[in-house]
């Protein structure tokens, strides 16, 4: 699998045409079980809408395979704090990103990671082509991708008073 950027956009190795993969690993002979780990060199998060109606932030859990960072830990202890929806570190498989996309329920995609803080994708790419799609545009509403990275910008720079930032 792979990520896609900005149509139009050439970057990086340009993998099935894309500007990154997305790691999985396999889990038996079927591709629908395989789990996703990381995007490129950058954890992977998915906003996505339960079929009960209710959101919920995932990323696949620290296991061994996958690098913890700042970043990381950040989002995770920014959405949680915030209370508005689930913030779920657990594995997620192909099988079922396939069918929260073709639900139209897969919201939002994003890397984040220390060169990038954060990446919005447009979709994934599957190996055979089929695209896994995210229902907002990543550009003009993606709401919780752009808060998380002004939230996280507004207190690397000084601009709200937390706890994760001293003024000198």
């Amino acid at each position: 699998m792979s990520v896609l950027g900005p149509e139009g956009q050439v970057m990086g190795n340009k993998l099935h045409g894309s500007i990154m993969p997305l790691f999985c690993l396999p889990q038996g002979s079927s591709p629908e079980a395989a789990t996703v780990s990381e995007c490129g060199g950058m954890n992977v998060f998915f906003f996505l809408e339960k079929e009960d109606g209710s959101k919920e932030l995932v990323t696949p859990p620290l296991d061994g395979t996958i690098l913890p960072g700042v970043n990381r830990a950040s989002v995770i202890e920014l959405c949680r704090n915030w209370g508005e929806f689930g913030v779920s570190e657990r594995q997620i498989t192909i099988g079922e990103l396939t069918s929260i996309a073709d639900g139209g329920r897969l919201l939002e995609v994003f890397g984040v990671g220390t060169a990038v803080m954060i990446m919005p994708v447009v979709a994934i790419k599957r190996q055979r082509g089929k695209l896994l799609k995210c229902k907002r545009d990543c550009f003009k509403e993606m709401e919780v991708t752009s808060r998380i990275r002004r939230a996280l910008l507004d207190i690397q720079f000084g601009k709200v008073d937390h706890e994760w930032s001293v003024k000198i």
